[in-house]
């Protein structure tokens, strides 16, 4: 995120930025509340190859997470938490591709994201960066204040799962700290598909 200050005026910087940062979590928390009609259009707009990376992005996180948990008491929650777990992992997918767009204030049923031949590579590209380094290098392009919402999202959810939870007086502190940071990847992984999307369109 850029800022242009004239010079000979005195501007501050530190307010202009948090105004900014502001105004990107406002509309982004506001879209993820707004009335599911709003939200399916949206969606409908997302390009079936962004689509399937949610879905991919999320099976892999389950997996993993599953595996995390195998040998210790949290694997109690996570199995009764199984299928909510699942849905959990798409929709930090989701927002956090939905970050992205906020962001780069790209409208995808104004961009008409769905009908973008380049995407079709999103893919073969966003599986190229995970070989070599789970997507890493794309990953220090997010911006650290932007990284901080999406950590903030994944306590969130965290906090949605343990509502739902009978066990979850089994969990330590250090496995609820364990998945807390396990789902900040898929969250971040969402942005990225963004990040790909954009430069494979030019937007």
């Amino acid at each position: 995120m850029r800022l242009v200050v004239k010079r000979g005026k005195t501007c501050d910087t530190k307010i202009i930025v948090e105004k900014q940062y502001l105004a990107i979590w406002t509309k982004w928390i506001g879209f993820l509340q707004s009335d599911i009609k709003i939200r399916k259009e949206v969606l409908d707009s997302v390009h079936l190859e962004v689509k399937q990376g949610f879905t991919a992005i999320a099976k892999i996180s389950l997996e993993e997470l599953e595996h995390l948990l195998a040998n210790t008491p949290a694997k109690a929650f996570f199995d009764e938490q199984k299928s909510e777990f699942d849905v959990t992992l798409q929709y930090c997918v989701w927002i956090g591709y939905m970050l992205f767009l906020v962001c780069e204030g790209i409208d995808p049923v104004e961009k008409n994201l769905v009908a973008l031949a380049p995407t079709n590579e999103l893919g073969n590209n966003w599986v190229s960066e995970y070989e070599k380094d789970k997507g890493v290098s794309l990953l220090m392009e997010i911006d650290p204040l932007l990284s901080m919402f999406l950590q903030q999202a994944a306590q969130s959810e965290f906090n949605q799962l343990l509502k739902k939870s009978s066990t979850k007086a089994n969990l330590s502190f250090d496995d609820a700290t364990k998945i807390i940071s396990f789902l900040q990847w898929p969250l971040h992984q969402g942005y990225v598909l963004g990040v790909i999307e954009k430069k494979l369109n030019n937007l």
